[in-house]
């Protein structure tokens, strides 16, 4: 059966058996039973890199989806409708670059329709649902989502792991959690990602700092764990706040990294943008951390070791990141 354009612009309707199976069905069994709400039904039909799940809305999208490719398959449409069977190579470079540029404008105008979608959600939210979209949005932040789920390099999840992954990406409450930490105060998701008791804080950190180690060593030379500083012979530092200390170290150090023979120091800051120092604009927040680390290792660094200091800041949370060097 054929269907006219013009029987499309009434599409919507026919999708909706299949949105409600999405939402009494589907985001149940994968949020582990949790119950969200309309709201959070718009946020999971964002694109990954917007914070969502791309999980879309098919009554909402379907007319925009159809329109996008009418536009993608014009020429294709237009050599058929001419019954050309075969193209010069001329024609065939033309075609090419149509329809390379229509998928452009297709990206482009998809990525301006989201744009407006999220806003209209950051009007209708909290404060901190508005915020943490704007850190879901983060270059990186979403990349565990979308990678290839490969044994090999350990990017699965066990269904346990996936469910409390998508709590923690929206500040859902995880099941099964006890009520009382193991430091007697009471327990939460902000409380967990930030306790000293049972050293996960540094856990974390050093799993962090064993990662960029590991990416290290397959382009650079003489990368080492937690590198001793040369001791200080006397020197002096304009900064209060700079490390003193005769057995400082620095996180990770490598040889390569700008130059050949250059040593690099790469020191790591882990930090949760629940707690309340860590309120604020993300950036800031990410500016902030960096600068104290700054502050600490800089000056000994580049005056007394005469090298680079690297500051690698990351949310805690799974794949926010931030760098500066």
């Amino acid at each position: 059966m054929v269907l006219h354009y013009e029987n499309h612009t009434r599409i919507s309707d026919l999708f909706e058996p299949l949105e409600e199976c999405i939402k009494s069905r589907f985001l149940p069994a994968l949020l582990g039973g949790y119950s969200f709400s309309e709201r959070d039904r718009k946020i999971f039909g964002l694109p990954v890199r917007f914070g969502g799940l791309a999980i879309f809305n098919p009554t909402e999208v379907c007319q925009l989806e159809f329109d996008f490719s009418l536009t993608a398959t014009a020429p294709l449409k237009s050599a058929i409708l001419q019954q050309k069977l075969s193209l010069t190579p001329e024609e065939s470079l033309q075609m090419s670059s149509t329809i390379k540029e229509s998928k452009k404008n297709i990206s482009f105008k998809k990525s301006a329709y989201y744009k407006e979608k999220v806003a209209e959600i950051k009007t209708d939210c909290s404060e901190d649902t508005a915020r943490n979209l704007i850190i879901l949005s983060l270059k990186g932040a979403s990349s565990w989502l979308t990678v290839l789920p490969l044994q090999e390099f350990r990017y699965t999840l066990s269904k346990q792991e996936f469910v409390d992954a998508i709590c923690l990406r929206y500040k859902f409450p995880i099941k099964g959690v006890p009520t009382t930490c193991a430091c007697s105060k009471p327990n939460s998701i902000d409380h967990a990602l930030s306790c000293s008791k049972g050293g996960y804080t540094d856990m974390r950190h050093n799993q962090i700092r064993n990662l960029e180690a590991t990416f290290l060593r397959e382009v650079c030379h003489d990368v080492q764990l937690e590198p001793k500083l040369l001791p200080l012979t006397g020197e002096t530092f304009t900064l209060k706040s700079a490390n003193t200390r005769p057995d400082a170290r620095s996180d990770v150090s490598a040889r390569g990294v700008w130059r050949t023979m250059d040593k690099t120091f790469l020191d790591v800051r882990i930090f949760h943008d629940g707690n309340k120092s860590n309120s604020g604009p993300i950036e800031k927040v990410f500016l902030s951390h960096e600068a104290e680390k700054k502050r600490v290792y800089n000056q000994r660094i580049i005056e007394v070791e005469k090298k680079l200091l690297y500051s690698t800041s990351i949310l805690n949370k799974r794949g926010y990141g931030h760098r500066s060097g």
